[in-house]
């Protein structure tokens, strides 16, 4: 029998004060794809990042570690033999990062940012072969890529990119760590289907890191699920996700939004499955009026938005669907008062301008939005004293911080913390917090649950879906995941190229979609 191409025996990582990953034992063939699934702080990334020996110094890793059926000591220690270490993350593993954007070079073209991954002596041979690479992964323009900053090229550019310069010398095993977290659900899916078919194609091995148990059973040979550390539950991805046997697998396959959990909140780890509130059509009023006619950039000739209205009504939430590009966070500043240069006019229902305070805006990623000097308590007290209709100073403005903080569930051992010191679930809900402290009537929400774990996803969604219960708020929703959307939405607005190309009641349009465009983008559900 063949050794294979990477084995795993009593492998863990340990840090200074206690053990990270439990021992776990893992074998990867040639041309096989794994599956790793499981929650933020499960050991997923680290697991991968010592197989490259890529962990920091404050990090050891134990076991024994076999590639091609040879000791591969360097990998754990990363500091006996350099050179070897290094030709190996050269020439035998390839990586691909979860965030290309951070990962790749922002004052290096990417052409030379591929060349230097490169191995190949001879310029011209390099050139075409970087060229060849681009091509391979979808990039049909390669040299406009190779020209271009990353900041030139769209999310999905750049992740091809970041495939290209992990496969640029030939490796025979490929790490790659969430790498469709920000993409839209056809780029999620294209990216997912060209990695894959590359990796069977040239006969490379590939560990995939994934949240997402729905794409790790579309694209993986083999699957393993971790919490808290430890391999709760390993076997082939098909038997995993039709016959999961360890219950928090099973917890994750169920706090998934989808259509037929509509009215009722998510199952989330310590929540109850409750109705939802839903409003009657025809005792909602109209809040705010919509009316995009154009809007241009300086730099460009054609509108990135054009001929876009609609109504948002207390209490409802409308999820603004569209491929990367299609203008859905341009809308979202222009609607918020991030961006006033456009032709068109943001009203309420009497055609009046809008009070301060009105519409306020959640972002994506939860921690960059946050001051990070100032703790969750004083960025509250501060929203409340600059913004808003109702204002309010001193003990007054801490007591109606607290007051949001129980609404958002936060418990009171974080309000004195620091952002960097909370989950990625408890800081989005500390922007969901600083967006109440004005009490607003509409709340935009921009992909703001698009890279929390399943059961976070899930627990923040019911959030959601309880304070529009209590405050009658109304939610702008940008999402990329249709499931969110189907789950969460009264009414899909669908962007095409910067218009509006179908907008009605949820379950009508997913069960019968109007246009070409439209029934392809919920072809990826």
């Amino acid at each position: 029998m063949n050794p294979a191409l990477l084995e795993l025996d009593s492998w863990s990582i340990t840090g200074p004060s206690r053990m990270l990953v439990q021992p776990l034992n893992l074998r990867v063939q040639k041309g096989e794809i794994v599956g790793i699934a499981g929650e933020s702080g499960s050991g997923k990334t680290l697991t991968l990042l010592s197989v490259a020996g890529l962990l920091p110094p404050s990090l050891s890793a134990a076991g024994s570690l076999h590639f091609h059926g040879k000791y591969a000591r360097h990998c754990w220690t990363g500091r006996e033999d350099k050179e070897v270490l290094r030709r190996f993350r050269r020439q035998s593993v390839g990586f691909i990062f979860q965030e290309p954007l951070s990962a790749l070079n922002p004052t290096m073209r990417c052409g030379k940012q591929l060349l230097e991954c490169m191995d190949e002596e001879h310029k011209q041979r390099k050139l075409e072969r970087a060229m060849s690479l681009l091509m391979e992964t979808g990039l049909n323009n390669p040299e406009r890529i190779m020209r271009s900053y990353p900041f030139q090229i769209s999310g999905g550019q750049r992740q091809r990119l970041m495939i290209a310069m992990a496969l640029a010398n030939n490796p025979e095993l490929l790490l790659a760590d969430e790498p469709t977290t920000a993409l839209d659900a056809e780029l999620k899916h294209q990216v997912s289907a060209l990695m894959t078919d590359l990796c069977r194609s040239r006969g490379v091995a590939l560990l995939l890191v994934s949240h997402d148990l729905e794409l790790l059973g579309s694209y993986c040979d083999a699957l393993l699920v971790m919490q808290n550390g430890q391999v709760v539950e390993q076997g082939s991805a098909a038997h995993v996700l039709s016959k999961p046997s360890h219950t928090y697998t099973r917890m994750l396959l169920e706090c998934r939004p989808s259509l037929d959990k509509r009215g009722h909140t998510l199952p989330a780890p310590g929540e109850l499955v409750l109705p939802i509130y839903r409003i009657p059509e025809s005792d909602a009023s109209e809040q705010l009026i919509i009316r995009v006619d154009q809007k241009i950039f300086p730099s460009e000739q054609k509108p990135v938005l054009q001929d876009i209205a609609f109504s948002l009504r207390r209490g409802e939430t409308i999820c603004i669907l569209g491929q990367s590009g299609s203008g859905k966070s341009t809308l979202a500043r222009i609607i918020s008062g991030l961006d006033r240069d456009f032709d068109g006019t943001i009203t309420d229902e009497r055609h009046e301008s809008l009070p301060k305070g009105m519409i306020q805006l959640v972002f994506q990623d939860p921690l960059s939005a946050l001051n990070p000097n100032q703790k969750v308590l004083k960025i509250l007290e501060e929203a409340i004293r600059h913004g808003g209709k109702n204002r309010s100073k001193g003990i007054h403005a801490r007591e109606k911080a607290q007051e949001i903080l129980r609404d958002v569930r936060l418990p009171e051992h974080t309000w004195n913390a620091y952002p960097h010191e909370l989950s990625g679930g408890q800081c989005q809900r500390v922007c969901i917090a600083r967006a109440l402290c004005a009490n607003p009537e509409v709340i935009i929400l921009d992909e703001s649950v698009s890279a929390l774990d399943p059961s976070v996803q899930a627990s923040v969604l019911n959030l959601l879906a309880s304070l529009q219960q209590q405050k009658k708020l109304g939610y702008l929703f940008i999402t990329h995941d249709l499931d969110v959307a189907a789950w969460f939405s009264h009414r899909i607005l669908v962007l095409h190229e910067g218009k509006t190309d179908a907008l009605d009641a949820t379950e009508t349009l997913m069960n019968a979609p109007p246009t070409p465009y439209t029934k392809h983008l919920f072809s990826f559900r």
